[in-house]
C-alpha cells in the first residue's frame, strides 16, 4: 500500500477531480483505484485518481478528433 498521507476521503477525492462522489466510490470498489477503509471512511488513493482521469480524458480527447479528410482524387495530366 502507498502512503497513507496520500490517501484522501471520497468527498476530497472528488472535489479534487472533479469527479462525484458516487463515482469515486465506484472506482474505489472496482479496484480501479487503490482504496482502503478507516472506520466508516473509505479512503482513495488521490495520485492513482488523478492518473485514472488523465487515461480517461486523453481516451475521450482521442475518440473526439474528427477523422481524418479522404485523399482528393488526381486530375490525370496529358503529358
Amino acid at each position: 500500500m502507498s502512503d497513507i498521507d496520500e490517501y484522501v476521503t471520497v468527498t476530497r477525492a472528488a472535489a479534487e477531480t472533479g469527479y462525484s462522489r458516487v463515482w469515486v466510490r465506484t472506482l474505489a470498489a472496482r479496484d480501479a483505484v487503490p482504496s482502503t477503509r478507516r472506520a466508516r471512511l473509505v479512503l482513495v488513493h488521490l495520485p492513482s485518481l488523478a492518473a485514472y482521469r488523465e487515461r480517461m480524458d486523453a481516451r475521450r480527447a482521442k475518440q473526439e478528433q474528427p477523422p481524418a479528410a479522404p485523399p482528393q482524387p488526381q486530375e490525370p495530366t496529358d503529358a
